[in-house]
Formats: structure tokens, C-alpha cells, sequence
């Protein structure tokens, strides 16, 4: 069994609840990679990063099920995991045959292909994307698929505004403000958490096809709205969001602006593989061998984080409403609780303790690696209580 083989039953599950609900889905999409530098003896790895490491490149679209009060992840779409070649083609090719050949940006457009949202689905499926995302082909396979999609501007491209040809970004930025926004940002590298007030301003646009790859009877203009969010400080947070589903007022912008404000959870996801699910820390032979182990740890993260969430925002449910009652007696049991009166955030919090989080008012939240140590001696513990 390979890595694909592994998650296309779950791929499958996913897809289906995405079909059943009302809400709108958010298909997040980032690229990572898995870091073997220190594993001499395996072989079949590739490149990452500036070719001095060794590792596996793995590009992840995750469902979240998104409302303005509650985000739910429902699983992957999609995992692509694959070994770079150690081959420079630069010196190699022309650039008519570069754009002929498949690359790696075509991911971002394949993760999306075989997903097929029903007709008579009355929810919104939007695929979210960074600046990685900011492709032409992307944009233009969301046009002519029908797929809505909100990415994150890297390119300063040509494009038609108000009748001119100008250049998006520096366009973007001569729009007034119309209207602000409280941004929370994450705490990372060392920094804090903290909240931000950002500006708000938006625009249509057509972007123009590509010069280079394309001939004359393929150009085209798709038409887009581009949002500038930006914070009155120096090196405050900047956003430029591309989108083709349309704005008409305030409450429409701001909505584009959380759907990209949720696209963090698929880094949680990545760091809950690592930190958590230690995948890196994997001693395998062969590259093989750690694409199937992504497999079934790929889908255990999943899994790990959709209760992680829940617990965040519903902490004082019964976890008799969520958690099946035989593995609730066992928690109960081991800490001498009543299966009647714990919540799903206490029994979180319990799986942690099992990890090795001492549970201090000053502690906040469980860490993945003690979630994930407590999740592992739970699965150990649940065979004692069998017949």
C-alpha cells in the first residue's frame, strides 16, 4: 500500500460530508516539507530547500467547514507527497519547452480536479490559497471550472483597472479605506499573540494572459476583485487577496478577509504532522516506506486537530454528546471522574494529561506533543478494557 492507496478512503469521506452540508467550505491549500537531512541511511530521498537537505515535498488541500462563529475540519481533499528530482533544468531547456513540461506548480490546479461539488448543493466551496497560489493557470482552471477561489497576491501583474493598464498591486494601494477590521495574529517566532486593526479597501480588475506560453487565440481577460488590507504602522501586517467571487459592500469584503484569516489551520495541521504526529522523526529504509507511514499519520493528524478545535470552541459541551462511551469510561476511570458531568474540554485536557501536561492555570493550552504522547497511551490503554 502506498501513500495514495492509504488516504483515498478518507479522501472520499471528506468529499462526502463537504456534499451534505450547508455551510461554506473552505479548501485550504500550502505546500511543506518533511525535513531527513539526519536520516543517512535512507534512501530514495530528494532535494528540499537549497538542495543541501534531504526530504519529501508534500502539498495538502484541507476542507474546513467555516461559519462566522465556528470553524470544523473535516478531513483532507487531498495529500500529493513526491521526491524531488536532482536535476537543474535551467541550462537544459528552452523556455517554450519549460512551459510545455509539467511542473510543480501544477499542484495547486490538480489538487482541485477530481473535486466535483454536486448541482444541487446549496453551500459555498471556495479553495484558499497563499501567495503560492498566485499563478495564472490556477486562476484561470478556478474561471473555467467553476471554482471559486481567494488567494493571496504575490505578483505585481498587468492588469486592466477602471480602463487603464496598470499594475495591481500599485494600483491597489491608491484605493481608500472603506471600512476596518480587527485582525487577531497568531503568536510565531517568538512573538506574542496580539490583535491588529487593519484598513479595508477593495477594487475589480482584469487580469491579462501571460505573454510567454500562451498563444494569441488563448488570450483572455478574467475578471477579479483584488482587497487591500493593511495596518497604519510601520511594517504592519499587509494583505493583497485576490478573489472571483464578487464584492458588492462592506460585509462581503470583510467576509473574504476571514476566510483568509482561517487559512492558519492548515499550518496547525502541518505542525501538528511534525510536533505531534512526529513524522520527521520517523526511521524507515527507504523513502517508501515514510510515504506510507505519512499515509496513515496524514489522516491521524487530521483527526487530532478537528478535537483540538471543538474543544476550543465548544469546551463546556458534554463530552457524552461527542465521545463514544467506552473509551469515556476509560478516561473516567483512570482520573476518577463522572462520565455525567465531563466536558469535551476536560476530556481533551485529560488526553494531554496522559502526555505529560501538568494541567497548571498558567499552562493555557495543551501542546501537540503532549496531545499527541496522551492520544498514543490512550489508543495503548483501550485493549485493558476489552473482554
Amino acid at each position: 500500500m502506498n501513500h495514495a492507496n492509504l488516504q483515498e478512503s478518507h479522501y472520499d469521506s471528506v468529499l462526502n460530508a463537504a456534499q451534505k452540508s450547508k455551510k461554506t467550505i473552505l479548501f485550504i491549500q500550502d505546500k511543506s516539507e518533511l525535513d531527513y537531512s539526519s536520516k543517512k541511511q535512507t534512501s530514495g530521498l530528494g532535494p528540499i530547500g537549497n538542495h543541501k537537505g534531504r526530504g519529501i515535498h508534500i502539498q495538502t488541500t484541507l476542507a474546513v467547514e467555516y461559519d462566522k462563529k465556528n470553524v470544523g475540519i473535516l478531513g483532507l481533499t487531498k495529500q500529493k507527497a513526491w521526491i524531488r528530482e536532482n536535476i537543474s533544468y535551467r541550462k537544459q531547456e528552452r523556455r517554450s519547452e519549460r512551459y510545455k513540461r509539467s511542473t510543480e506548480a501544477d499542484i495547486w490546479r490538480e489538487s482541485l480536479e477530481n473535486i466535483i461539488k454536486p448541482e444541487n448543493s446549496k453551500s459555498l466551496w471556495v479553495a484558499v490559497g497563499d501567495r503560492g497560489n498566485d499563478i495564472y493557470d490556477f486562476i484561470s482552471f478556478c474561471e473555467h471550472k467553476n471554482w471559486n477561489f481567494l488567494v493571496r497576491a504575490k505578483n505585481n501583474r498587468k492588469v486592466i483597472a477602471e480602463g487603464k493598464k496598470v499594475n495591481l498591486i500599485n494600483w491597489a494601494k491608491t484605493l481608500p479605506s472603506e471600512v476596518e477590521k480587527d485582525i487577531k495574529l497568531r503568536g510565531r517566532d517568538g512573538n506574542p499573540a496580539k490583535s491588529v486593526t487593519v484598513q479595508v479597501s477593495w477594487g475589480k480588475v482584469s487580469i491579462l494572459t501571460p505573454k510567454n506560453g500562451y498563444l494569441k487565440s488563448e488570450a483572455e481577460e478574467l475578471d477579479v476583485w483584488v482587497l487591500h488590507a493593511w495596518e497604519d504602522a510601520l511594517d504592519g501586517l499587509e494583505w493583497f487577496l485576490l478573489t472571483n467571487v464578487p464584492i458588492a459592500n462592506q460585509d462581503e469584503a470583510l467576509e473574504k478577509i476571514c476566510w483568509y484569516e482561517t487559512r492558519w489551520t492548515i499550518e496547525e495541521y502541518h505542525k501538528c504532522l511534525k510536533t505531534g504526529c512526529a513524522i520527521e522523526k520517523r526511521q524507515l529504509q527507504t523513502a517508501q516506506g515514510l510515504l506510507a507511514v505519512l499515509g496513515v499519520l496524514g489522516i491521524i493528524a487530521t483527526k487530532l486537530l478537528a478535537m483540538k478545535f471543538f474543544a476550543r470552541e465548544h469546551p463546556l459541551d458534554k463530552a457524552s454528546k461527542h465521545i463514544p462511551l467506552p473509551s469515556l469510561h476509560l478516561i473516567c476511570a483512570y482520573f476518577t471522574l463522572s462520565v455525567d458531568d465531563i466536558t469535551y474540554g476536560e476530556f481533551w485536557r485529560r488526553i494531554a494529561k496522559l502526555g505529560g501536561f501538568i494541567g497548571r492555570k498558567s499552562d493555557g493550552d495543551p501542546g501537540w506533543q503532549t496531545l499527541w504522547k496522551g492520544w498514543y497511551r490512550f489508543l495503548d490503554m483501550q485493549p485493558a478494557q476489552m473482554p
